[in-house]
């Protein structure tokens, strides 16, 4: 099965890492706002597993499962992910509704990708967590290494997820969230 092997890093400094990718040559691949809806089912087995199902528009729309993580000495985070492009957001939307799914939790941020030799580079601007950079690579090795390219330590990386970070900045339970998403004035 594919794997997701990626870390995440607050970075206050969104511009200065921006200009050490273009300055090693990364080219952008997408630019814009990513929405993402969190679906679980009633009795939130898939959050209890350690799993997650998303529904992702970021240009296309995708439909993400993400597996539980393997245990890891470090922030460097590995887990199991299937995902496929959809035709049609709210379509998809629908069917897990009808399939039993339960819309948990909605959230956005503002993403620049780029590609850099074997890793993908996220920027990410995220409502009331700040700026972020992930780097998904084929292995912890290149992540690590591209982190340390980029001037980044995994000092400050955090194996939490989005939706772990903002259950700790919100101090609840999380099995009712408000939506983490930008005000209109944000997205402008």
């Amino acid at each position: 099965m594919p794997r997701e092997i990626e870390v995440k890093v607050p970075c206050p400094d969104l511009d200065a890492v921006r200009q050490r990718l273009l300055a090693f040559g990364a080219v952008t691949s997408a630019d814009g706002l990513e929405r993402n809806i969190v679906f679980d089912t009633p009795d939130h087995s898939l959050r209890a597993a350690d799993s997650l199902l998303r529904l992702r528009r970021y240009g296309e729309s995708v439909l993400t499962f993400k597996g539980p993580r393997a245990s890891s000495s470090d922030a460097v985070k590995s887990r199991e992910e299937i995902e496929f492009e959809v035709s049609d957001f709210d379509a998809a939307s629908d069917v897990l509704a009808r399939l039993g799914f339960h819309r948990v939790w909605a959230y956005e941020k503002r993403r620049e990708k780029y590609l850099l030799a074997d890793a993908v580079v996220c920027l990410d601007t995220v409502p009331a967590l700040g700026s972020f950079v992930e780097i998904e690579a084929p292995d912890a090795a290149i992540v690590k290494l591209t982190l340390e390219k980029l001037g980044l330590s995994m000092e400050n990386a955090t194996p939490l997820t989005y939706l772990e970070l903002f259950i700790k900045c919100c101090g609840t339970s999380g099995r009712t969230l408000p939506d983490m998403v930008f005000d209109d004035e944000e997205t402008k």
